[in-house]
């Protein structure tokens, strides 16, 4: 192929598989006010062999370097061609990545009062298998918690804790939370925790932030004993069992159900 062939080829790939996980990310909205579960959606959208179910899986959005920085090329190549309509198109992908993961971090505002509680945060990687924090929708959600008053206790298995620290403290705050007044973040708002047990004890709630495989696996009726009855567990990445959860009498807000 061209060489303008191939450089648009790479560009081309990342956003159509960044539009993918934007596609089903907004239908995970919908389904919230549906009363519709956006598993059993994107399973049934997946059957199709004309769709396939690579990327179907609602999350709080991608991060990373690669999605963000080919999008945002693809934007600025098609604006300096003049193709607006185009460049709207692409940027539109990008700022449906950016709702979701507003989206999820005001429904944890909107269901509990987090001003002086303690919140549990799994994971900061911006995908599984990664100690890669950037563009990472974590950031997004802890500063929200924070700037509303919470204090974190968080835990990732490959992220450095003097990294999460850098990102979530008082000048990282004040620096990218939009339209929001002045609050002073340390480290004391922020504790890094080697397990996630150790992140969850004692907390008021749960946020699940990156499909680590591992969480899966919680000892969740230990967790429980140390949590306040009928403590709320926000599944950022619909990865766990929620009718189990429940049976434990956490209350459990997933995307997309």
């Amino acid at each position: 192929m061209s060489q303008w062939s191939a450089e648009l080829t790479k560009l081309a790939s990342n956003a159509l598989l960044a539009q993918r996980v934007s596609s089903i990310n907004s239908l995970s909205a919908l389904c919230e006010s549906l009363g519709a579960d956006i598993k059993e959606v994107a399973q049934g959208c997946g059957a199709d062999s004309r769709i396939g179910g690579d990327f179907l899986r609602a999350s709080l959005g991608f991060g990373g370097s690669c999605f963000h920085k080919d999008l945002s090329s693809l934007v600025w190549l098609c604006d300096s061609l003049r193709l607006t309509p185009v460049a709207d198109y692409w940027h539109q992908v990008l700022l449906m990545n950016e709702f979701q993961t507003s989206r999820f971090a005001q429904r944890i505002l909107s269901t509990i009062n987090v001003r002086g509680a303690r919140i549990a945060c799994l994971g900061f990687a911006f995908k599984e298998g990664t100690g890669d924090a950037r563009n990472t929708p974590a950031t997004r959600v802890c500063r929200e918690l924070l700037t509303a008053g919470a204090r974190l206790s968080v835990y990732d298995p490959k992220v450095p804790a003097d990294h999460i620290l850098s990102m979530l403290t008082e000048e990282a705050v004040e620096s990218t939370a939009a339209n929001s007044a002045r609050v002073d973040v340390g480290y004391n708002c922020v504790s890094v925790c080697s397990g996630a047990l150790e992140a969850i004890e004692g907390a008021q709630a749960v946020v699940v932030l990156t499909a680590w495989p591992e969480f899966r696996c919680i000892n969740w009726e230990q967790a429980s004993q140390t949590m306040p009855a009928l403590a709320h567990i926000f599944d950022g990445q619909a990865m766990l069992d929620h009718e189990y959860l429940q049976k434990l009498g956490f209350q459990v807000v997933s995307m997309g159900k």
